[in-house]
Formats: structure tokens, sequence, C-alpha cells
């Protein structure tokens, strides 16, 4: 990780292509709005970077997932390729940055997140995926939605229960 951080410090990458790292910030694949920068394993890069910074306390690892938590906003910006799996990009991010350092912007990030994947569920249709919707009353989007009140959970917004509301799953527990 030592060689192979510094070689890609400044990129998200995906594969290899003869031994070099692509580049999801400037490289998509098939043209699609869900490719590129919106690809959902993009955050699995800085997440990696922030394993190795808490193991070695090298701030190498730090800067460089920094740098790729920033460029993940451009996923923001797009907007249009975001999908569920939203949570793969910045949990292991922005969630990480947070809890270790505290950085506002950070919890920004994964509040945005969290409410981009919350937005995606309604409780007359179930969850939404970006290019197809589940069939009416389906309800495996519970499972996602737990997802986002765990980075909720993450960066210290738990709610009490209210009164009869305990052990419920949903948003009062981080499952």
């Amino acid at each position: 990780m030592d060689w192979v951080s510094e070689k890609s410090r400044n990129k998200i990458p995906y594969t290899t292509i003869n031994g070099t790292h692509d580049d999801r910030t400037v490289d998509n694949p098939t043209g699609t709005v869900a490719d590129g920068i919106s690809w959902w394993t993009n955050g699995f890069w800085g997440g990696m970077m922030w394993l190795m910074y808490h193991e070695t306390g090298q701030e190498k690892y730090k800067e460089i997932a920094n740098i790729s938590e920033e460029k993940l906003d451009e996923g923001f910006r797009e907007y249009y390729g975001l999908q569920h799996d939203v949570v793969f990009m910045w949990l292991p991010t922005s969630v990480a940055n947070y809890k270790v350092t505290k950085n506002p912007e950070s919890r920004k990030r994964a509040m945005h997140a969290a409410n981009l994947l919350a937005g995606r569920f309604n409780l007359a249709g179930g969850f939404i995926r970006a290019w197809n919707d589940l069939p009416e009353g389906d309800t495996r989007g519970w499972a996602i939605i737990d997802c986002m009140f765990s980075i909720r959970s993450c960066i210290g917004l738990r709610r009490k229960a209210p009164p009869g509301q305990e052990g419920r799953r949903g948003p009062y527990t981080a499952s």
C-alpha cells in the first residue's frame, strides 16, 4: 500500500490497465451517468486510506483519503448518476473522516449523502433505485434506510426513541 497509494494519490481508482490504476474522476468506461465519478465503489479507496492511517499513523494516508473525499464532491454536483449506493461512497470516506478529525465539511458530506439516500424511500412504494423501481409494497428498502440512519448515528445524530417505540427498527436505532 505504501507504493500503490503514492502512485494513485490523486485518483479514485477502480481497476488497473497495464499495471496502472484508472481514475474514475476522469474515466467513464460505459459513458452512463452511474459510471465515472458516480461509480458505486468510489468511496472504497478513501476508506482503505483511512484504514491505513488508523493502522500506521502515517499522515500520507490521511492526506490521500482527504483528496479522495474531495474528489467525490463532483458526484454531488453531477447528481444524476448517484444511486442507492451513495452509502458506499461516503460512509468509508466522509463518516470515517468525521469520526477521526471532526471535520465539519466531512459531516456535511455525510449528511448530504444520507439525505439523498433517504429521499429514495417512500412508505407507499418502497425503495426507489436509480435504474428501476421496486414493485409496490416491496420492503427491501428498509435495509438501505437502516444504513442511512447508521450514517447519521456515526456522526452523532442518534435520537432517543419516543415512548412506546423503544427497540423498534428505524430512525431510533442503528442496525
